[in-house]
């Protein structure tokens, strides 16, 4: 009797102390867990993680590009940024005696060009009239489009800004750029600084960049040519 008496005692000794010890320590615990982990989001960044990490508002912006269509013929006329007369004849990129190019006005022959596009972002200027005439790395006419010189088209600000017009810089895999002079009427590749070149009264001598327009009609053409012809000097 006695020893059923002793172990009845220890039992709810057990039951009610040892259980209740058992809950604090798991409270305990769990309150020391969570200083630990705010502790370690605080010291890592001297402040506590946010819900949700900060979005910068300025998303850097893709390098327009430039496009033309496979299946159209183009004048590429000198976008003028030199001094020129307003009354004088545009100028376009031409084909002379079929070995080399200049610039030449836009009822010429041999002033329609394919911008045909390669790989990678590149194209190569093929002759709209002539058969297997390409522009070459020397200015110089080339055979066929292996021995053509590689372009970059950049976008460019618009010049006289026709519906269809695609104005563009011209750049080779040396970052050198297509210029152009109407007062020699002279194509010429040279590098950003060549380009930027100014004469003694502080006006650029090289036209740095193109204003590509498809050849779509005879009316269309003469429209072309008498917006470019009444657009202001620069």
């Amino acid at each position: 009797m006695n020893l059923m008496l002793y172990f009845l005692y220890h039992y709810f000794f057990f039951f009610f102390f040892k259980q209740k010890t058992a809950y604090e320590m798991l409270r305990s615990l769990v309150g020391s867990e969570m200083c630990i982990r705010d502790r370690v989001s605080t010291q890592s960044t001297g402040r506590p993680f946010p819900a949700k990490m900060p979005v910068s508002s300025h998303s850097p912006s893709k390098p327009s590009t430039p496009m033309f269509a496979s299946d159209l013929r183009y004048y590429v006329g000198a976008w003028r940024r030199a001094p020129f007369h307003p009354e004088a004849d545009p100028q376009c990129l031409s084909v002379t005696d079929g070995t080399t190019v200049c610039i030449d006005g836009f009822d010429g022959e041999g002033n329609l060009w394919k911008l045909t596009k390669l790989g990678k972002g590149e194209y190569v200027f093929e002759s709209g009239e002539y058969p297997n005439c390409f522009l070459g790395p020397d200015l110089r006419i080339k055979k066929s489009a292996q021995e053509a010189a590689r372009w970059t088209a950049k976008s460019y600000p618009v010049f006289r800004g026709g519906e269809y017009d695609v104005s563009a810089q011209f750049c080779n895999n040396y970052n050198q750029i297509l210029c152009s002079s109407e007062a020699t009427r002279q194509v010429a590749i040279l590098s950003e600084q060549e380009a930027d070149e100014k004469d003694q009264e502080g006006n650029f001598v090289w036209n740095c960049a193109w204003e590509c327009t498809p050849d779509l009609d005879l009316e269309a053409e003469e429209d072309h040519l008498k917006s470019y012809l009444e657009h202001a000097e620069l």
